[in-house]
């Protein structure tokens, strides 16, 4: 999922809709992976925030 580069579970919900989703790929991951490691929809899509320090830093004028 990661390689796709999607930013927000929509852009997931959006692509799946669209029929773009391998038979491979579980259409509901949290419940399919819920038992096998599942962390969370952003570690699914392969988003990750920036660490505090890092997006204090930026964010700074």
């Amino acid at each position: 999922m990661h390689r796709l580069g999607f930013e927000r579970t929509q852009e997931w919900t959006n692509w799946k809709k669209a029929g773009k989703r391998p038979a491979f790929i579980p259409s509901n991951p949290d419940l399919a992976y819920k038992n096998q490691g599942w962390i969370d929809w952003h570690n699914w899509i392969g988003f990750s925030y920036l660490p505090f320090t890092d997006a204090r830093t930026y964010n700074k004028e």
